[in-house]
């Protein structure tokens, strides 16, 4: 593992914030230029980014309160950021709802926005997760197989790396919707919609490798049941909207040649 990429003095720079920060400006960037070449125009794109951003992280970090307030002893430890603590899910829920807010505001056609947008997020996090990969923050369980990786920053005992295998589906994701996406063939928020049902798909195949505290597991953990209840009102919102709006219905414009 990798925890450190460098350090010079007091300054040190972690993989896992490194690519976190390179996930973030890689896909922030891939979704202004697909907006672009699929005709969505916004003025304030990067206010637009940057709001979506903190919101995400505000999100992320007030789930974790929610979930493990048990381990703040103090109100001021909530701020403590750096020192990890992030749930995915309200994150992406906060980031993805400021974003729908700014576009209603400007009166720009959401769902679109919404389709280029979940393209970016994978994208930029399967690169994320490798950072966590690099760094051992996520605990898999012991394995003999193959498979084991040995993380000196746990136990020195090979185990799967639950990271790595979320990247691996997060990457084939993003290669699939972003196939079905230059189709044209797509009606609105439907690229949107299989994303978070193929991440919310991924995670709860991926979570049955993972341990989020040392000790007896359930059948199931809070990220697996949240991810089912995600994936069921995904596939409800699909249905809606195939009867709505009708398969085969193109809504992006082509590239002019």
């Amino acid at each position: 593992m990798h925890p450190i990429v460098f350090q010079v003095g007091n300054l040190v720079v972690y993989s896992h914030g490194l690519l976190a920060a390179v996930g973030i400006l890689i896909g922030s960037f891939f979704i202004g230029w697909l907006a672009k070449r699929h005709g969505l125009k916004l003025r304030e794109y990067w206010d637009m980014i940057l709001y979506s951003i903190l919101a995400g992280l505000v999100g992320a970090r007030l789930g974790y309160v929610i979930l493990y307030y048990h381990e703040f002893s103090r109100f001021r430890e909530i701020f403590y950021i750096w020192q990890g603590g992030l749930v995915s899910y309200t994150g992406l829920i906060f980031g993805f709802g400021m974003a729908a807010w700014w576009l209603y505001l400007k009166k720009q056609k959401i769902a679109p926005w919404l389709d280029v947008g979940i393209l970016g997020v994978l994208l930029g996090w399967g690169i994320a997760r490798i950072g966590c990969f690099l760094a051992g923050d996520l605990i898999g369980k012991v394995t003999e197989s193959r498979l084991g990786i040995i993380f000196p920053t746990i136990d020195f005992l090979p185990r799967f790396p639950v990271a790595l295998f979320e990247a691996v589906g997060v990457f084939l994701l993003f290669g699939i919707l972003i196939y079905l996406f230059q189709k044209k063939t797509t009606f609105p928020g439907l690229i949107f919609i299989l994303g978070v049902a193929g991440y919310a798909l991924i995670r709860f195949g991926v979570d049955f490798w993972r341990i989020y505290s040392f000790g007896p597991q359930p059948a199931l953990n809070l990220s697996q049941i949240f991810s089912l209840i995600v994936l069921v009102i995904s596939i409800i919102i699909l249905i809606y909207l195939k009867r709505k709006v009708g398969n085969g219905s193109k809504i992006y414009p082509r590239k002019k040649s």
